[in-house]
């Protein structure tokens, strides 16, 4: 699967769509962001996913994957990376 946007910040809120396939409408999905599972993940199509970000408390790349979806053991997962976005000035 494939994730839009790929990075986001350490606050987490944000919506992040997760793109794949067979997301069948009788079954519960729930993101997790590494160890932290989302608070929201809707399901939009049989490939489509919205998840709300949770939040990290440090900066750091994470592996995704989805409760209730069963997954080769042969797939990579996708990949998030959180941004520290404290310092950043307008």
């Amino acid at each position: 699967h494939r994730l839009i946007p790929c990075s986001g910040p350490t606050f987490g809120g944000i919506e992040v769509t997760v793109l794949g396939s067979n997301f069948h409408p009788s079954k519960v999905y729930n993101c997790v962001f590494g160890d932290t599972v989302s608070s929201s993940t809707t399901r939009w199509s049989e490939n489509t996913l919205v998840c709300i970000l949770p939040p990290k408390a440090t900066a750091g790349v994470v592996a995704v994957t989805l409760e209730g979806m069963n997954v080769d053991s042969g797939n990579v997962p996708a990949l998030f990376t959180y941004l520290d976005e404290t310092d950043r000035s307008l």
